[in-house]
């Protein structure tokens, strides 16, 4: 079993400053604050909104603009890029409320609705592909797709966790890696000579 060993660091002081950065964000974030009437009361879930677009963005360039460039056009492009086009707004309406053009909010929610838009589109692409194709499309795939339609309609209709929960854990994510990194720049600190 190998243990953790930490080696001394000129500048273990910054691992604690933004250990305690980290950990004042998540008491500032804190859902305990909402039913007063301090300035950063709301900030929680603003920060949650914010989560909420910087993962969609995450997932729109990182992964579907690739989907979208390897589609080749036809019905699969299109239904890519109409799913791009409705991420993209819901993106922009959890950053700026002008932007709120798709009337969907809430984590779980906006989770339906990018898992309805991805399986919807795979199961169009397993019917041209099994029209255009001698290779057979997989069957566990369109099953994936089928499950991914049926999951993203129920989160839609009845979220299964709310925002608070995952301002909750988004909190005590960053509580803990504050205790960490403070930690961490404690035990890398140099022994004076």
């Amino acid at each position: 079993m190998k243990t953790f060993k930490v080696a001394p660091k000129k500048n273990y002081f910054l691992y604690i400053i933004v250990g305690a950065l980290f950990a004042v964000a998540g008491i500032l974030f804190c859902p305990l604050w909402q039913k007063t009437d301090l300035p950063w009361a709301d900030w929680g879930m603003q920060m949650v909104e914010l989560l909420i677009a910087v993962c969609l963005l995450i997932y729109l360039f990182g992964f579907l603009l690739k989907k979208l460039t390897r589609s080749g056009g036809g019905v699969i492009g299109v239904l890519t890029i109409v799913e791009f086009v409705a991420l993209l707004l819901v993106a922009l309406g959890s950053i700026l409320s002008q932007f709120r053009v798709i009337s969907i909010s809430g984590a779980c929610a906006i989770l339906g609705l990018c898992l309805w838009c991805r399986g919807t589109v795979e199961i169009f692409r397993a019917y041209y592909y099994q029209r255009g194709s001698s290779v057979r499309y997989p069957v566990w795939w369109l099953c994936v797709a089928i499950a991914m339609v049926s999951l993203g309609m129920y989160c839609i209709a009845r979220p299964l966790f709310s925002d608070l929960t995952v301002l909750w854990i988004f909190v005590l994510l960053l509580l803990l890696a504050g205790i960490f990194l403070i930690w961490f720049g404690a035990m890398c600190k140099p022994k004076r000579k």
